[in-house]
This record gives structure tokens, sequence and C-alpha cells, in this order.
């Protein structure tokens, strides 16, 4: 047989304090929290080595010594119980009769009270299906959903609030209600202020003794002052009238079928019950999101003595699901615009502004697809020999200076800043926006960042010592694209070998003393305006295909023309094979152009085979680092 089972504490003023209520249809053990077990007055399954029993009953929290890990054991026997203290140096008192020691048992039936320390179990007859009550119950409202929330969503409430047959409110009055609601809910549930305001409210409209806003203890909001607690339950806003009980408790029970069926309740108990002493009628509204979980109740009743004579009307209930389910959009939409500032704050550090705001509209930009991109790799040249003589905290300052610099130009272009690796950083464009243009704005935002070094070398020469230099490489093609981090760190970027290779291009610019090289795929989609020339076919390390690269120069003037003519020439001598020609003709490159890097190198690769003379030649650079 089912047990109704209830624990009290004494408060200051000699009086009770209900901490929890539960029916319970089978035998358990009582003791205080140990090891990972909730900090909760609860019921938790669970074996102990020293019990056969697998119910637990968590009297007390760990830090109550007082309190015994296994103070107790409640076995179920048909209409009797039989109490067996299982500490070791605690009595358990019981009413008038002799305490129970230590390993001692005895047989009694309910009702009846046991004490442990400062705190009183009580057993009845439990009444699980409320047949006690005539409890009603109204119509469940769907999960907020602030996508389909419409301005006449709340016209339609008049509707459902029209008085019935036996249950009259006047218009005047409904409109009264209606007015007072949406006043209290024009404003954000996002302090205690608001909701002891809309606890008050409902308090005085309906009469109340006492009204309750609680939430389940996972859904309470951050700003959930320290209350009371009952069972699962923690309070935001309790409030009372003046006319009802010093030391009051909510019927847990009824707080617990609400969140079960997920419905609002109202009505009167025709007898008085354990568990609703004192009651005379009562209303309790669920809190839900929009998975159409329970996460907090609006509960009031009205006390015997209180002067009304009847139940709460159901038009009453449905004033108070109306203030119930007005909260539960706030709250959605609190959290709502919770998620979309946290989001904007993630989305700032990759995406400029205008492209934030468009995925803030459209998440679908965000999954997992294929997509034609261009990568950038932009590297500090010799940062890692720089930061040691100058030490940590002016490397990091000075690194973060021209990081922000290099993202700004990314920015400015309608870039995806991907990743900072080291002295690195690696920008997209063509995803997660589609541009048909992304060759062309990858290109002009790395121009961007070398015409900033002249700004870089003249606010950083006294702590940097020497000029600086960028290495930039650029690659373009299909990739797979999205989150590319992890569930924990968000991270918008590609993956395939058009970000392999944009790398090791980036990394070529080193050895060719080249500012910026771009890929033949990069140059084929640029605008005539981008003059560019080709430097060479390169094979690179872990890339079985030869790839032909390009220099873009920054500004370039006539004499750039010129160079640009005159080493394009030597280079088809070179490929040809006419490694005597292109002898003569990057030479005479060099000897004018002695600064030009990628002339130094071929000019000295056509003198290597021009030696060699062998049948064995191939024209493409092997580059044997990454």
């Amino acid at each position: 047989m089912p047990i109704s089972l209830r624990v009290f504490e004494k408060t200051l003023q000699s009086s009770q304090k209900v901490l929890f209520e539960s029916d319970v249809n089978r035998s358990f053990r009582i003791g205080r929290q140990e090891n990972q077990e909730p900090d909760v007055i609860n019921f938790i399954e669970g074996q102990d080595p020293l019990s056969k029993l697998d119910l637990k009953l968590v009297i007390a929290s760990a830090n109550e010594r007082e309190y015994s890990r296994r103070f107790a054991e409640i076995l179920l026997s048909g209409d009797r119980i039989e109490i067996k203290n299982t500490s070791d140096n605690q009595s358990i008192f019981s009413g008038a009769s002799t305490p129970i020691h230590p390993h001692e048992s005895r047989i009694v039936l309910p009702p009846f009270e046991i004490t442990l320390g400062n705190r009183t179990i009580s057993f009845g007859l439990a009444n699980p299906a409320f047949s006690d009550l005539d409890l009603r119950s109204l119509p469940a409202f769907a999960p907020p959903n602030l996508l389909a929330v419409k301005p006449t969503d709340y016209g339609s409430s008049i509707d459902l609030m029209k008085p019935r047959q036996g249950d009259s409110i006047g218009g005047e009055r409904l409109l009264e209600l209606l007015q007072i609601t949406m006043q209290i809910l024009q404003n954000s549930p996002n302090s205690p202020e608001f909701f002891d305001n809309a606890a008050r409210t409902i308090a005085q409209i309906l009469d109340l003794d006492h009204i309750l806003i609680a939430f389940d203890a996972p859904y309470a909001p951050s700003f959930c002052k320290e209350a009371a607690t009952w069972g699962r339950w923690q309070a935001q806003a309790v409030f009372a009238t003046g006319k009802g009980m010093v030391d009051w408790s909510p019927s847990t029970k009824i707080l617990d079928f609400v969140h079960r069926e997920k419905q609002t309740v109202y009505q009167i108990p025709d007898v008085r019950t354990m568990s609703l002493m004192n009651v005379k009628s009562l209303v309790a509204s669920p809190l839900k999101n929009a998975s159409d979980e329970v996460i907090g109740v609006i509960y009031g009743d009205r006390g015997m003595s209180a002067d009304s004579e009847t139940g709460f009307r159901e038009t009453e209930a449905m004033f108070v699901e109306l203030f119930a389910n007005g909260i539960s959009v706030g709250l959605e939409r609190m959290g709502q615009e919770r998620q979309i500032s946290q989001m904007r704050a993630r989305f700032d550090q990759f995406f400029s502004p205008r492209l934030a705001r468009q995925i803030e509209s459209d998440m679908t930009m965000l999954e997992p697809r294929s997509a034609q991109v261009s990568v950038l790799f932009a590297d500090i040249r010799g940062f890692s020999r720089i930061a040691e003589r100058i030490g940590p905290d002016k490397s990091i300052k000075w690194i973060n200076f021209v990081l922000s610099r290099l993202s700004d130009c990314v920015f400015n272009h309608e870039g995806v800043v991907v990743d900072y690796v080291g002295d690195e950083v690696m920008a997209m464009w063509g995803a997660p926006e589609v541009r048909a243009d992304h060759a062309e704005l990858a290109v002009r935002a790395a121009l961007d960042m070398i015409g900033y070094l002249p700004e870089i070398n003249r606010l950083w020469a006294s702590t940097v010592g020497e000029p600086v230099d960028f290495g930039i490489g650029i690659n373009s093609g299909e990739a797979q694209v999205g989150n590319t981090g992890s569930e924990r760190k968000f991270k918008y970027g590609a993956l395939g070998d058009v970000v392999n290779v944009g790398s090791r291009i980036q990394g070529a610019t080193k050895q060719l003393r080249a500012n910026l090289l771009i890929a033949e795929s990069t140059c084929a989609a640029l605008p005539a305006e981008l003059l560019h020339r080709k430097i060479r076919s390169v094979r690179f390390v872990n890339v079985k295909r030869a790839i032909t690269v390009y220099e873009v120069p920054y500004q370039p003037d006539n004499d750039w023309k010129s160079l640009k003519s005159e080493y394009e020439q030597g280079l088809e001598f070179y490929e040809r094979g006419e490694h005597s020609l292109a002898c003569q003709q990057m030479a005479s490159v060099v000897n004018r152009w002695k600064a030009d890097g990628p002339s130094m190198l071929l000019l000295s690769d056509s003198v290597k085979w021009l030696q060699l003379n062998s049948e064995d030649f191939d024209p493409v650079w092997q580059l044997v680092q990454k």
C-alpha cells in the first residue's frame, strides 16, 4: 500500500516548514548525502553495499554531520511499516513512544511521525489520484514559439476568456485584467523585481492568500535570488497578503502534478488532507520552454481564512495561465536574445558586421557544404627571432597590433577570419556567403595588408628594432566548409587540398622573397587591372601535382612592368630547356633588378641545368620545405 510522506523542519518561530512531500510505494532507506548524490531532500535511485534497498531518501546535505549517512530503513509490508534504526550512535524519536535506539526496529501503523535531528517525517495513507480534490484542468498550451507569436495572438486570448454559463465575469473586469497583465508582461523577466511585481499583482487581483513563482532548479534564472526550496522547486517570488499562515508551504504534490501533466489545474479540495492542510482553493499553471518542458510553476491558494466562498473560476485560472504563458514567452525571448548576443559576439571574431547580420537572419548559411573559395595565409617574417629578442610582453603587444590590422583588411573586403596560428592569420572568401569574386576580394585584402607595412614599421620601429615584412599566399578552389572547430569552440573554416596548397604557397614566399604569391586558379579569376607575373611551376611537399604560382605586386609601376616582361621571357627559355638563352636573359634581369628574389632563383637554376646538361631536366621547382 502506498504511503504519503512529508518532511518538516522546525523554524526559529517554533513552527514547521515543509521541505519535501511525496508518495512512495516501496521500501527505502534514509540518510544524508554522500558521493555524487544530489544536494536536495528527495528520493534517489542507487545501490548501497550495506543495504538491500535501492531507493534512498536524502534527508540532509553532506556537510550536515548530525545526520547519519545510513540513518534508517523504512520497510513497507501491507498496512504495516517497520522502522529500522541503522545508525551506530543516533536514536530515532517517534511521538510519545520510547526512542528507537541504534540497531533497533519497531513496527507501526500510519499515520505516525518520526524525528531525526531537527527534521520530522510524517507518514500517512497516500491518495495518488487526488480523489479528495475537485481538481480541474485547462487544455495545455503549446510551448512558446517566438517565431509564431503575432500581435493578434493576445487578442485571441480574449475569446478564450469569454464568460461561460455559470462562470461569469464582467466584460469591463475582463478588459481590466488583460490591461494589467499586458502592462506587467511588457517588461522583460530579467530581474527578481519583475517576478516580485508579477506575484504581487496576481495575488491582489485574484484575492489570494499566497502566490509562488518557482523554478525547477536546473532551469532557475541566473539572477534567481536565494530563497526557499521545496524538493526540486526553487522559489523566485513568494507573496502573502497577510491572511494566511505564517509558515506557509505549497503542496509539492500539486507542483509535481503540474510538472508531470504540463497543464493548469484549479479548484477546491472537498476535504482537508495532510498535503493540503488549511487550503480552501488553489490554482497552479506551468511555465514552459520552447521544448515543451515545464521549467517552473505559478502557484496560488486561498486558505480557510479567506473570505471567498467559491473555488477558482475557470476565467481566473485562465488569467493565471495567461500570465504563465506570457512569462514563458518572455523567458524564451530573453534566452534567444542572450543566445543571439553571444552568437553575435562570437561571430564578430570571424565575420564582418554585414556578414554577421546576414548569418543571424539565416543560420543555414553555416551548414556544412562544398563551396568554391579562396583561402589566404599571411605570415609575419622573422617573428620568432624578433620575439625572442624583445621579450614576451612586447611581443604580445606587437603581434596583437599587427594581427588586428591584418584582420581589418579581411573584414574590409567581406572575408572570414578563420584562425590565428602563432604569427599567421588564415582567412577565407566564398563561404559562408557565396561570392563569384572571392579570388579578387582575397587579393585586394592581401594588397591592403602589404599597404599597412610602412605604418606598422614606423609605429613599432623603436620596439622591434628592424623593419618587418609579410609573406602572403592565396589559393582558390573547391573546399568543404562549415564548423571545423569543435562542440566547445566554434571555428568556421574550410578543409581540403585548396587549404593545404594555400599554406604551402605562403611558405614559398620566403624562399622566393616575394610578398604575395597566388595559385593559377586564383590568377585565372582576377580582373585585368590586377597585374601579375608568372613565377614558375612548383611541386610542394605532399602535393602530387605541380602548381603554377604568380606574383601580384603592390602598386606596380612601369619599371615593374619591364621586370615582368624580361622575367617571363627568361622563364619561357628555361621551361623549353634552352638553358644557355635562359642564363643570358636572367643574368641581364638580375643585373638590372638585383633585389628581385624570383629572378635570382631562376638564374641559379638555369646555370645548374646548363652545367648538368642532363636529359632528365624538369622545369618544375621542387620545394623541399613546407
